[in-house]
This record gives structure tokens, sequence and C-alpha cells, in this order.
């Protein structure tokens, strides 16, 4: 029951008649007081809502020809009302349902420790059928099963006194508060958002959205989905529950420390083997939809194959150890819980046993996390066959810059030769000393390995035939990336990482 500590809730509300029981029963336990921001229901909505005694309701109307901007003002301002009034405010849509075991202890242990705002760990949960009106269970219990939705991942509860403003997105995804914002060290708030509640209620509550629309929500992608056909409704309900989980804190795992939700997030948090500035530098994507790089490689990232850092190549880590790592497994997060500990490399340029032994590392500190907080200091190797200090004496104009002196070796059409004088191709001495052999003294490998291999290939890539303006039109996340800065060149990514990726040179033979 809602004690010394106030909590006011404010939402916007549109014909809800079949949600508002169930968001009553999740909410009043923790509320003070609703205000409920009403846009001319007509289903009834309006009953339940001046029937129940802690709703303030007010209404507003949509202005300009955006509801999705309208909205996002709304949410911006409804919230100040309770200045002064509440320790804390909650805002959320009435499909959005807050979950923690403890919430108002949870609040109270935050404000002690002067935290004012609080992310949500976001959810879409599914279930066949809107649940009955009357049923008294409430949704968190019946329904526990959802897909892990980073897209809900935003400010959800804060104190109205701390914050000057909240500077929503459209469709209130992300938020860039003003004022005194302090955010706990981890998220511990579950929002579960019921949309997914059978394929009937999707369908009908996406074409009853969808008839509210002005012709400015056009140009929102947030809203392209309430303009999908039935077909595409269902096929994108279909797919969720292809990936369908058991929600953390819920059902089977409702023991489960609230701390311990995050799962994937949270092991590769504390590992620190994903550089934030390395990640954001390197996605312009991520760095301009203003994305958190944690949530984003958990859920995106790795997916679609991109690094946490430039020393785990999640795509040929996933490859070598392909017998190892299980199906859907992040796997990075396989590297850490088990591929390190067996000395597994996390790509073809880092060596963890050898760098362990080097170095004298104990057991139970990572060989990669050490290297990548010393990287720029021009004393420590990722590989045995790299000397920073006499590759230093090579090139001493990069004396007193931060720079990781390996990285730069990998870059032959900058560290080749000086500009405007083209390097000719390595000599038969010069392949077989990069593989570990001596021409000299007649010495031949017996085996290459991969590193060994891959610089011997980055010694050759300058002099393939290569199409800066195809490579460019073809890959637009190298063009990006050039354009930001982040990238000397097309040609150099191709040298650098593209070959290594499948990528082509060229157009190939026979594509028009």
């Amino acid at each position: 029951m809602p004690g010394t500590t106030r909590i006011h809730l404010h939402c916007l509300c549109w014909n809800e008649v079949r949600l508002l029981p169930h968001f009553f029963r999740c909410y009043d336990r923790w509320v003070d007081e609703y205000h409920v921001w009403d846009n001319g229901s007509i289903d009834g909505s309006l009953a339940l809502l001046q029937d129940h005694p802690k709703v303030r309701l007010h209404r507003y109307e949509i202005d300009g020809d955006s509801v999705v901007d309208s909205e996002r003002r709304m949410f911006d301002r409804i919230w100040q009302d309770s200045r002064g009034l509440a320790d804390w405010v909650i805002l959320v849509n009435i499909d959005e349902h807050l979950h923690h075991p403890d919430l108002v202890g949870h609040l109270e242990a935050c404000a002690a420790e002067g935290v004012t705002a609080l992310r949500a760990i976001g959810y879409e949960m599914l279930a066949d059928a809107v649940p009955p009106a009357d049923d008294p269970t409430p949704l968190f219990e019946r329904i526990t099963q959802g897909v892990r939705s980073s897209g809900l991942d935003r400010l959800c509860i804060f104190s109205p006194s701390a914050l000057t403003a909240t500077r929503f997105s459209p469709g209130q995804h992300h938020a860039w508060p003003e004022g005194h914002v302090v955010w706990p060290l981890s998220p511990e708030v579950l929002l579960l958002r019921f949309r997914l509640l059978g394929d009937d209620y999707l369908i009908e509550r996406t074409q009853e959205l969808a008839g509210g629309l002005r012709p400015g929500d056009l140009e929102h992608g947030w809203a392209e989905h309430l303009q999908w056909t039935p077909e595409q409704l269902l096929q994108h309900s279909a797919e969720l529950r292809a990936r369908i989980l058991t929600v953390p804190g819920l059902g089977e795992l409702a023991d489960l420390a609230p701390q311990a939700w995050r799962g994937d997030e949270k092991i590769v948090d504390e590992s620190g083997l994903l550089d934030v500035e390395w990640y954001l530098s390197t996605y312009a994507d991520v760095l301009a939809r203003q994305m958190d790089p944690l949530t984003h490689f958990c859920f995106h990232g790795w997916q679609e194959g991109r690094q946490p850092n430039p020393y785990f190549d999640t795509q040929w880590y996933a490859r070598t150890y392909a017998d190892e790592i299980a199906e859907g497994q992040n796997p990075l997060v396989h590297y850490i819980r088990r591929g390190e500990r067996e000395n597994a490399w996390p790509s073809p340029h880092f060596d963890p046993e050898w760098y362990r032994d080097r170095h004298a590392l104990p057991e139970d500190e990572s060989p990669l996390r050490h290297y990548l907080l010393r990287r720029f200091e021009g004393e420590v190797s990722p590989v045995p066959n790299f000397d920073p200090a006499e590759y230093l004496a090579e090139h001493p104009n990069l004396a007193g810059q931060s720079q990781d002196l390996y990285l730069h070796a990998l870059r032959p059409a900058e560290a080749a030769a000086p500009a405007g004088n083209a390097a000719a191709p390595p000599d038969l001495a010069t392949v077989l000393a990069l593989a570990g052999g001596d021409l000299g003294a007649g010495v031949w490998p017996a085996t290459v390995s991969w590193p060994d291999l891959s610089a011997v290939l980055r010694r050759f890539l300058p002099w393939l035939p290569f199409d800066e303006a195809w490579y460019l039109e073809t890959y637009p996340d190298v063009a990006e990336a050039v354009a930001a800065g982040q990238l000397v060149s097309a040609h150099a990514h191709f040298i650098e990482h593209g070959f290594f990726e499948n990528r082509h040179p060229t157009r190939p033979s026979g594509l028009p």
C-alpha cells in the first residue's frame, strides 16, 4: 500500500477499457494519485476512470498535424504538475506495467543513494488473448513469457523535483532528461508491455490507432507499424513468438534477484570487454540514434556481426568455435563464461594464453581486458610476434600519440610507405618472415597461424583491383564511417576488415 513515499502516475488514454482494469490492478498497490489525460474515449474508459477514487481525470486535445509529436509534447509536460507534491513520478502508457517485488522499498533505497531517475528493462509480453477484465490475477502473474525489447528500455520513474525536462523522443522510446539526473548503477525495474494479447486484439487495436493518425505521423518511423496490413501484423506476431522466453522475475524465475534480471547485459557490462567509446566511433548509426552501446550490442549488435572492441571479432569467433557455442548465444558471452578460461582466441589478433603467461596474470583476471586497458601505452602487444618498441622505433612520428601500435601496423595503406610513394609488394623473404620463417637461414614453418597468415594477406591486399565508388555505394556502413571521419577511406576498410568479412573490392562479374 502507498505510504510515506508519495508516487504519482501520469499517462495518456484513448479507448483503453479492455486494459484499464488490469492497469489499476498492477499500480494500485503503489500509486497515490493517477493523473490520466484522456483524448475523448468513447468505449467506456471514462466511466472506469471516473469511478476510481485515485484518478484525477484531465482532458487533452491533439495539437498540430502529428499524433506522435503531440503525445511526445504531452509526456514532456504532464508530469510537471507533480512537482512539490510527489516524491516520484511514474510515466507510462496504459499497456505498460512496471514490475518490481518491492518497488516502494527500491525507490526509498534509490532516494537514500541520491538516485533521481530510473530506466526500465523492457519486455514485449505475449499471450493468446486479453484476460477477462474481472480476472483478479495481475497480468505479471498470469502472463510470464515475452520477448526482450530494448526499445522499451527508457526513462519510466523519476523525481519530479530533480528533473527540469524529460526530452522524450517520438514514441517515448528514448529520453534525454535534464536537471539533477542521477541513474542507478544497474536497472532493476521491468517494463512489461501488454500489446500482443492475441492476434485479434493486436489487429483490432492497431487498426483503431491507425484510424487516428494524421498526415504528419507518416514522417515518423515509429508510426509505420500502425499502417501494417493484418497479414504483416500476424507475421510480426509469429516472429516474436518464435523467440519467446520466460521473463526474469516472473513465473518460474520470480525468486531471481532483480540485480540478475539483465542477463547478458550484466555479464558483458561487468566483463569490461565492451569498449563503449570505440563502439560508438566505429558504428555511426548507433551514435546517431543515441542508443546505449551495451543494450545495442547485447540485443542487436552481435547478431549483426558487430564487435564489442577491436580485438573481439564476433563473426570469426562464432565460426571458429561453432561447435561449442549454443544456438542463439552471444559469442562474447561464451568467451567471457568459458572461452577465455580455455585459452580460446577472441580474434586472429589476440593470443590470450601467451598474454597471460607474458604478464603473469592471475586466473581470475581477463587477459583481453588487461590489454584493452593498456593498448595505447605502447608497451604491450596482443601477439608474440609483434614488438611495440621496435615498431615505434621504425615509426618515430607516433611517439607521444595515443595510438594502438598493433592496429596501426595492420593498416598498410597508412603505415607501409610515405604518402605519394607506392611501396612494392612484399618479396619472398618478407612473406616468409611474416609467417614465422627465415629465408636466409632456410627456416620454413611447418604450419602458419591465422594471425601470421592474415598479416601476410594484408601485405598483398592493397594491390588487388579496387573500386572506391562502388564499394561505398554497396556498403553504406562504410560510407557513413568515411563521411564521419572514422575511416581514412573505403580502401583502408577493405584491407583491414572488408576482405575478411567476405566483402568484394569491385563489382563481381555477372552483376548489373
